[in-house]
């Protein structure tokens, strides 16, 4: 306040004369800005009046939250034991199965900077192993947004259960919703009885409780569904001792996230894709998860019902279409080539596919003829898939070469030495021509150079060699390296 008041003067400000330049700001805030300065002022005046004095950066008393630390620890030690306790009870009279629970789920609209919840929507329902799901809850809550969180507010909402969409007249007010949540819950034995939710909503659900039932005298207490399920299993399956990161993942598990009939009746109807954000949704799923890894029918004789224990079986929805089938035929193109020796350097001939539809093929056929007779003579006809082997140009007549082995399909190299030897079609013997080679560059062998189309000029060789030629996308052979290396023959002679 003080650097802003600086800024807007354009000098120094000191302490003494700085409330009557604020005095008018002061004054233009609203009630809520106001109570957030009185709220740090009142704690200050704690935090000084305190024996210990000591600070944290913040400016906020090291024994108040050494005492917020405490609470926090000693409530969480009193969940597991009531959980624990609980349980042992149920179990040690072989009544577990009889046992009720409810299942708690909370959604908001907007989280504030002060650490606040703006409630949206509320799950709630009364179960046991043995009946399933007795009765249910639920209630969408208007929203009362604070002054400057709509954004935030709307990209929240748009992410999850999409209630920015709701038409006012399907919610209540918050103080309504509270009232029905008072009347839904049975009290056992003069006191509320504790609502579970997910491990990691603890925090969201006690806020938002809290924020519906401000002033009002019943205060609901919130425990650990993850811990519930723990011992809940573990009691069921005494020889199975899980831990509680295995129990979270039991009741989180996506199986059941985008079931149609599980939701509320204003997702159902107005956003079914984000049925997964429902809270009603939520409590359905984890009830029917805790049903199916109990496994009620071998460990407490309970038929599962639809509904109770299971979800209903949904009908299928979409619409039917007759798509009609395509097929894939092999057609035989031939080779097209420059020369007289074209198709003899081309290694095989390149397959065209093309699709055809069945269907308009059999309509333009049912013109003529039987169509069995038609169906015999287009199966006659289909051609073949055949092998074609090349034999090079410098064989000689009336001999007979062996159709070479299929090779695997070989990685491109990157070099030009290593593309030349990897792309080598050279089937020719030494018998036919003694003093050609083909390959290494040794006393029998010869490198290939670069051409368009074929037949490129013989490397470096002692005693000559067949060149080879490379095009962007062919290999061709080709007898034209000779002269090169003939020369270097003649050469090496004379010398």
């Amino acid at each position: 306040m003080r650097s802003e008041v600086e800024r807007r003067l354009g000098r120094p400000v000191t302490m003494q004369e700085l409330p009557q330049h604020v005095q008018d700001d002061w004054k233009n805030l609203s009630e809520t800005d106001k109570q957030k300065y009185r709220s740090v002022k009142n704690r200050e005046r704690c935090s000084s009046s305190s024996s210990s004095g000591q600070l944290d950066c913040r400016g906020v008393s090291m024994r108040e939250l050494q005492q917020r630390e405490d609470y926090i620890h000693k409530k969480d030690q009193d969940m597991k034991k009531d959980i624990s306790t609980l349980v042992d009870f149920y179990s040690s009279g072989n009544a577990l199965h009889r046992a009720t629970f409810y299942v708690l789920s909370t959604s908001y609209y907007v989280y504030t900077d002060d650490g606040k919840y703006c409630p949206a929507e509320i799950g709630l329902l009364q179960f046991s192993l043995e009946r399933g799901i007795m009765k249910e809850y639920n209630v969408i809550i208007k929203e009362n947004l604070p002054l400057g969180y709509r954004y935030l507010a709307t990209e929240h909402c748009k992410a999850t259960h999409q209630l920015h969409e709701l038409d006012p007249n399907d919610a209540v007010q918050p103080q309504e919703a509270f009232n029905g949540l008072c009347e839904f819950v049975v009290k056992e034995g003069g006191k509320l009885p504790p609502l579970y939710t997910l491990q990691n909503q603890l925090d969201q659900a006690e806020a938002i409780l809290e924020a519906l039932g401000a002033g009002g005298d019943e205060t609901f207490t919130v425990y650990s569904l993850d811990l519930l399920m723990k011992h809940l299993y573990c009691s069921t399956f005494t020889n199975k001792n899980i831990p509680v990161s295995i129990a979270t993942e039991m009741l989180n598990h996506c199986g059941l996230d985008y079931h149609p009939d599980i939701a509320c009746q204003w997702h159902i109807l107005n956003q079914e894709d984000y049925g997964k954000h429902c809270s009603l949704s939520c409590v359905r799923r984890w009830v029917y998860l805790i049903c199916d890894n109990l496994k009620l029918a071998q460990s407490y004789r309970v038929v599962p019902q639809e509904g109770r224990h299971l979800p209903r079986a949904s009908k299928p929805k979409g619409i039917l279409i007759n798509v009609p089938r395509t097929s894939v035929e092999d057609t035989h193109i031939p080779t097209q080539g420059r020369g007289e020796n074209s198709n003899n350097m081309a290694a095989s001939s390149t397959p065209s596919f093309t699709w055809t539809n069945r269907q308009q093929q059999s309509e333009g056929d049912s013109k003529e003829g039987n169509d069995s007779d038609r169906l015999s003579e287009r199966r006659r006809d289909r051609p073949t898939k055949t092998t074609t082997t090349t034999v090079p140009a410098w064989v000689r007549r009336g001999e007979t070469t062996p159709t070479p082995a299929a090779t695997p399909k070989a990685k491109v190299p990157h070099t030009l030495a290593s593309l030349l030897t990897h792309t080598s079609l050279d089937t020719s013997s030494e018998d036919d021509f003694p003093c050609l080679g083909a390959g290494k560059a040794n006393t029998r062998g010869g490198g290939g150079g670069l051409a368009t189309l074929g037949g490129g000029g013989g490397g470096l060789a002692t005693l000559g060699g067949v060149g080879r030629g490379i095009s962007i996308d062919k290999v061709y052979m080709g007898a034209a390296g000779v002269g090169r290396g003939q020369q270097l023959k003649n050469r090496l002679l004379k010398k």
